[in-house]
């Protein structure tokens, strides 16, 4: 009998930046939609985790972005099963990373464009 797992995780998050901003800093890793490849290893096995991520990107205001990822992993391996709770983690991880990433780096290029916009004359 084999065995199905699925695992989805979303997180959404409030960047304080223009959407053209956060859309930069989506297309430095590579667009909307990303692929990570993990290698799960245990003594002498190793198990290919592939996640597919999404990020979709809705302008709450001039100044504000909503940023909703979504991480999915779909696997037939037969440790499936007793591994969930490590597979849920390990996309858990890599959504939260990518999140905080984006909304970190939107938000220090708003500040920088702001001082610089402060500082220029006239």
């Amino acid at each position: 009998m084999e065995r199905r797992l699925v695992l989805v995780h979303e997180r959404r998050e409030r960047i304080i930046a223009p959407l053209d901003l956060v859309w930069d800093e989506i297309d430095s890793l590579d667009g909307a939609r990303a692929a990570a490849r993990f290698e799960l290893t245990w003594g002498p096995l190793k198990w290919p985790l592939d996640v597919d991520v999404t990020m979709t990107l809705t302008a709450v205001g001039t100044s504000e972005t909503r940023l909703d990822c979504r991480g999915h992993l779909e696997t037939r391996h037969r440790l499936a099963a007793p591994l969930r709770r490590l597979c849920h983690d390990v996309v858990e991880h890599h959504v939260r990373t990518m999140v905080q990433r984006v909304k970190t780096r939107a938000e220090q290029r708003r500040l920088a464009v702001e001082c610089l916009l402060r500082s220029a004359p006239g």
